[in-house]
């Protein structure tokens, strides 16, 4: 599993914190842990890396703390913010300027008590982003950013924009097929659950198989892999063409 390399955490709750190092313990990331906002924005961070808030924490802060929280926010390499709230928290928008400063940044909001899956996969989203990021960057400076990628479907070969083309399993092949089938039109992840054989409607399934075939792309190729998550839905092709007509 590929996380930040650095966290940053800024609660109170020991449990939490217990939870957290049984889960990731063995991670390559390292924590660092803050009582509260001022602790951590009086600290001196120049590493890149990635925030996780309490939004219990923000409630008796004052309108100057929230400017110092978003100065500090915007001097530091940030890779991600994400904040942790109760159900009540959310009554806070509007009426407390931290709160809506912290929801405002968050790439990812996770409702309480937060469960250990629900942050590894936030924390890899969070990672993945950054990358695909660095990717559209080298890309953009090779000046080959918009080159198309093409999918041989009788080879089962996925062919970047520059470089070798590599093999796909089966499996992967028919994901790649019907992303260009459906084309413009999103892979819901519901049509995936026969393509990958899954007997259970497990959609978390989905999203790993797909985010191992994203990595897979990315480490063969060093770059962004041809197709986009659509929030609540699934995913789209973004550029990926056959270089023979596919039936199904």
């Amino acid at each position: 599993m590929e996380y930040p390399q650095h966290l940053c955490v800024v609660s109170q709750d020991e449990w939490f914190r217990a939870q957290l190092g049984r889960s990731f313990g063995s991670a390559s990331m390292t924590v660092q842990w803050f009582p509260d906002l001022a602790g951590l924005t009086g600290t001196v961070l120049s590493q890149q890396m990635c925030l996780l808030v309490d939004a219990d924490l923000v409630a008796k802060h004052s309108v100057s703390s929230a400017r110092a929280v978003s100065e500090w926010l915007a001097r530091r390499p940030m890779q991600g913010v994400i904040v942790m709230r109760a159900q009540q928290d959310a009554m806070q928008a509007g009426a407390n300027r931290l709160y809506d400063l912290l929801v405002h940044r968050a790439d990812q909001l996770l409702d309480k008590p937060v469960g250990m899956d629900h942050l590894a996969y936030a924390l890899q989203n969070i990672s993945r982003k950054q990358r695909d990021r660095q990717f559209t960057s080298v890309a953009a400076s090779k000046g080959d950013g918009h080159m198309p990628w093409r999918f041989d479907p009788v080879a089962m070969v996925l062919i970047p924009p520059a470089g070798e083309s590599f093999a796909l399993s089966a499996s992967e092949a028919r994901l790649i097929a019907l992303l260009i089938n459906k084309d413009p039109e999103p892979v819901r992840r519901e049509d995936l659950i026969e393509l990958f054989g899954i007997k259970s409607p497990n959609i978390r399934r989905i999203d790993t198989t797909v985010y191992r075939l994203r990595h897979k792309i990315e480490q063969n190729t060093g770059y962004q892999a041809p197709f986009s998550t659509v929030h609540g839905v699934g995913y789209r092709n973004e550029g990926l063409s056959a270089t023979v007509p596919i039936s199904f």
